[in-house]
């Protein structure tokens, strides 16, 4: 479970002070849940502080019971690599690793020490899961945007994170490509992984269970899905 609590977030914007997220107070369970709203509605921002990438200026975020700004950058990172599997719109692939290697890269930064025989049978079996065995061989920078963006969700799972947060992770694909992601992502979060997909495209937050809805840094809607 994820604890939002009075989240208030500011940016500088020359001699202005411009509040990006307003006292958002929300709680997260695993389900698949869509954050929604216009460009420069916070949803982005909200994400990022989720992740550790951003602080904020008062509230507090709970991750499993863990307040996230309690702990050290060390710590930070460590809990970010155990707790959290993130997807992003471009990727994040390095081109000239093949998709097994990008796959298991994550696990070199874990925790636990594992050996290159076991990152590799890890990365095959979240390979496998995806779908895209037929891909293990190949240089990333060969891929379809459709299948990049498949290796990116095999290495958010690699490490068997709690939540994979996602931000417009369909965003550069056709409805095609769409479709398969957004499956792979359902059936992630069917195995008991929460799922937080960032997003402007109603058809995409519809595929989700919880859709909420921020504008101006402020939820204005918090509903469950018609379509589900």
């Amino acid at each position: 479970m994820i604890e939002i609590k009075h989240v208030t977030k500011e940016f500088i914007q020359g001699k202005q002070r411009v509040r990006a997220l307003k006292d958002v107070t929300i709680t997260l369970q695993n389900e698949m849940t869509a954050i929604i709203g216009t460009s420069g509605a916070g949803k982005s921002t909200l994400l990022h502080i989720l992740m550790g990438i951003e602080p904020c200026e008062k509230g507090n975020v709970e991750i499993d019971n863990i307040s996230i700004f309690d702990l050290t950058e060390k710590e930070l990172s460590r809990f970010r690599n155990e707790y959290i599997g993130i997807v992003m719109q471009h990727y994040s692939l390095i081109s000239d690793f093949s998709v097994l290697e990008n796959v298991y890269l994550p696990l070199s930064f874990s925790k636990v020490r594992y050996s290159k025989k076991e990152k590799i049978a890890k990365a095959k079996k979240a390979i496998d899961l995806i779908g895209i065995d037929y891909l293990t061989k190949r240089c990333v920078e060969d891929l379809s945007g459709g299948e990049m963006q498949r290796v990116a969700i095999a290495r958010a799972i690699v490490g068997s994170p709690h939540y994979i947060f996602a931000d417009e992770p369909t965003g550069a694909l056709d409805n095609e490509n769409t479709e398969k992601i957004l499956s792979v992502l359902q059936q992630i979060n069917k195995t008991g992984v929460g799922v937080i997909v960032v997003t402007h495209d109603m058809d995409v937050a519809n595929q989700c269970k919880r859709i909420i809805r921020l504008e101006d840094g402020a939820i204005v809607d918090d509903r469950l899905s018609q379509t589900l």
